[in-house]
């Protein structure tokens, strides 16, 4: 006799399928039977081989069937753990976590780092290390809330070199703009992070840039510059010099930022001989093709006139313009010579310049101009904060 491999019955205690061999009365009589001579018995020995042979096709088809409901098993664990994920989820609905709007975590945490000891500048080290003790949800909230990072930051500096929290920020920042301040120095910068931080160009805000003359084996060529810098719309530059030189070089790598609208430069000159101090120049101004664009210029350099005026000529869109005079200068230099070419300013509608007299004269053909004057530019001691609508 023979068994067919897939002959079965369910065992009602179970529920589960019983295969037809172990129902056989052969098997039930193999541990009563009793040692004896193949040679003298062949008919037993036939239905023994008869029933080994069976008994391996019943443990293939076990095997088989074992590792179908190992299969099943598994499909029904990851549909059991589906389901608790959905009830989670579902439970997570009625969190008031969720119904708190999106400013709301962003004024808290903003109120978390003004009152961090660091709160002049927000670097690097608070803002995303903020963000890595908060939930997911929280997170996401700020990450996606355009106010959080409308005051978020990051400095470039020596002693920011190495540390874990620059890549901490570029990979919570996601493509957000950003404000970024550099101090290039005698620094020793790690060319790793320098790599990582001229990545992120194209998503600086504004550039606050301290740079010394110097420093001649650390300037802006190592962040990639000259390069196109789309977001960046505002540069605050200030240039430490030695010796009074031409600054066109130093504001060269800034000639493809397009979105450029708001220029702040100031040049200082660090000569210990001042009687024979040299002033900063600005020789190569067609060269630079970005002041046509600009919006705002505040201009607190020791220029020569003639370089002042060849950049006031530059600059047919300003809207806002202060700028100083070098203190060796007399009002009547400033005067307009007859043929020379004339300033445009059609947009102008706010000019602050430093005297008085001068005022008047530059504003007499600035109907659309509010105008003030100051005695010290740099705004510790200001002159009689007078106003103009010429």
């Amino acid at each position: 006799m023979r068994l067919v491999a897939d002959a079965s019955f369910d065992c009602p205690a179970c529920s589960l399928n019983v295969h037809p061999i172990l129902e056989d009365e052969r098997a039930n009589l193999v541990h009563l039977a009793l040692p004896f001579d193949p040679i003298g018995h062949p008919e037993q020995k036939n239905a023994m081989n008869e029933l080994v042979s069976d008994l391996e096709v019943a443990r293939a088809d076990l095997d088989a069937r074992a590792r179908g409901l190992e299969r099943a098993l598994d499909h029904i664990r990851g549909q059991r753990t589906r389901c608790l994920s959905l009830i989670s989820n579902c439970e997570r609905l009625f969190s008031p976590i969720l119904s708190v709007p999106v400013d709301v975590p962003s004024i808290i945490f903003d109120f978390y780092i003004h009152c961090s000891d660091r709160s002049l500048f927000v670097l690097i080290d608070t803002a995303p290390l903020t963000l890595s003790h908060v939930c997911t949800h929280w997170r996401k909230l700020l990450l996606d809330s355009p106010r959080f990072w409308a005051s978020r930051g990051m400095e470039y500096i020596q002693e920011l070199s190495g540390q874990p929290p620059l890549d901490v920020f570029l990979g919570r920042s996601g493509s957000h703009a950003f404000p970024m301040k550099i101090f290039l120095r005698h620094c020793i910068y790690s060319a790793k992070h320098m790599r990582a931080v001229a990545s992120t160009v194209d998503r600086w805000r504004t550039l606050e840039l301290w740079q010394w003359s110097g420093a001649p084996d650390v300037d802006m060529t190592d962040f990639g510059f000259p390069r196109p810098a789309d977001a960046l719309d505002m540069l605050d530059y200030k240039l430490f010099m030695d010796e009074g030189d031409d600054t066109s070089n130093y504001l060269r790598p800034f000639e493809q930022c397009k979105s450029l609208r708001d220029l702040r430069l100031e040049v200082e000159v660090e000569d210990f001989l001042v009687d024979q101090r040299v002033p900063a120049r600005l020789i190569d101004i067609d060269g630079l093709g970005f002041w046509t664009q600009l919006t705002t210029l505040h201009l607190n350099v020791d220029y020569p006139k003639e370089d002042v005026l060849g950049i006031l000529r530059a600059c047919s869109e300003l809207h806002v313009l202060k700028f100083k005079m070098r203190d060796d200068d007399s009002e009547e230099d400033w005067m307009p010579q007859r043929g020379g070419t004339p300033i445009v300013m059609a947009r102008l509608v706010e000019l602050e310049l430093p005297r008085r007299i001068l005022l008047l004269r530059f504003t007499y053909r600035l109907p659309r101009t509010r105008a003030t004057h100051q005695e010290d530019f740099g705004g510790n001691s200001r002159g009689s904060g007078q106003s103009r609508h010429l």
